[in-house]
């Protein structure tokens, strides 16, 4: 018994004794380390927020960026433009035939860029400028004196592919006759379809409204080599004929000579040596297609 006396207490009082206090300190250790652990997160996350916000700030710089670079671009390009509006006429001459259409590249190159110019034609030399090109088409109707006022331009086609494409309402002995006649010395009035452009716009006014137009495939090497080099038809209009009753394709008019008043207003004369100045038969076929062909004037063309 005296032996026993002694693990009594023992038993009750020491198998815990030391867990509590052990865990206590525990306890106080993984809070410890916790609010550590969200002062660093709070640390990072006003890091992260501060990246993020200049993250996203990132696509407007470039933004910002890119729009200045575009209007840098678009400066030095109406720079560009404001010098070659500047240069002086290009005279090109090349070999009736067209052998020779490497001559004619400034001419091409001109057009590409919506310019106007002179080209040679079977029936006449013309003033042209590309479909697409506003600024030519006005500069045309400017030479020939046509500020606000009508005056039809007529469109040189490199096919009958091109006639069909701004053409409508050709019926099939319409068609029969257009591809018996072109490419010739013909002038064939007909509706416009929806791909031609549909006016000309100055100052919001229309100038020129085009539902109906005047197609053109000319029987001439040069004249056809220019078309097949561009992706689309050419409007023209017929140059003015001298007092001698010829017609002029420029070649380094003298200062002060009547030829410069429209020579110099040009990118490009195209010399490609006489041609006639007659100019083309013109058939009207926008009418009632039961009035058949009306002649509107008789040119160089025969049916």
């Amino acid at each position: 018994d005296a032996a026993k006396a002694p693990e009594a207490p023992s038993r009750h009082t020491t198998p815990h004794k030391g867990t509590p206090r052990t865990q206590d300190h525990s306890h106080k250790s993984t809070l410890l380390t916790r609010s550590q652990a969200a002062a660093i997160a709070m640390s990072l996350l006003t890091i992260v927020l501060a990246s993020a916000s200049y993250v996203r700030l990132l696509p407007v710089r470039s933004r910002v960026a890119v729009g200045c670079s575009r209007r840098a671009e678009t400066a030095t390009m109406n720079m560009r433009s404001r010098r070659a509006s500047r240069q002086p006429t290009q005279f090109l001459e090349v070999q009736a035939d067209g052998s020779d259409m490497w001559r004619a590249s400034g001419a091409i190159e001109a057009l590409e860029r919506g310019g106007c110019g002179v080209l040679p034609t079977d029936v006449s030399y013309s003033f042209v400028a590309p479909l697409s090109s506003k600024d030519g088409t006005k500069r045309i109707l400017a030479l020939k004196g046509a500020r606000g006022e009508k005056k039809p331009l007529s469109l040189l086609c490199r096919s009958l592919a091109d006639v069909e494409e701004y053409t409508k309402g050709v019926t099939r002995e319409g068609f029969k006759l257009l591809k018996s006649a072109l490419p010739g010395p013909f002038t064939f009035i007909m509706p416009a379809s929806a791909s031609l452009p549909r006016g000309i716009y100055k100052d919001g006014a229309r100038q020129w409204k085009r539902d109906t137009v005047g197609v053109r495939m000319p029987d001439d090497p040069v004249c056809l080599a220019v078309l097949e080099a561009l992706d689309e038809p050419l409007l023209c209009s017929t140059v003015p004929t001298g007092e001698a009753g010829d017609q002029l394709a420029c070649s380094y008019p003298l200062e002060g000579s009547e030829s410069a008043s429209w020579c110099t207003e040009v990118d490009f004369v195209l010399d490609g040596g006489p041609r006639p100045s007659d100019g083309s038969t013109v058939y009207d076929l926008s009418g009632d297609p039961a009035d058949g062909l009306v002649l509107v004037r008789e040119g160089l063309g025969r049916l």
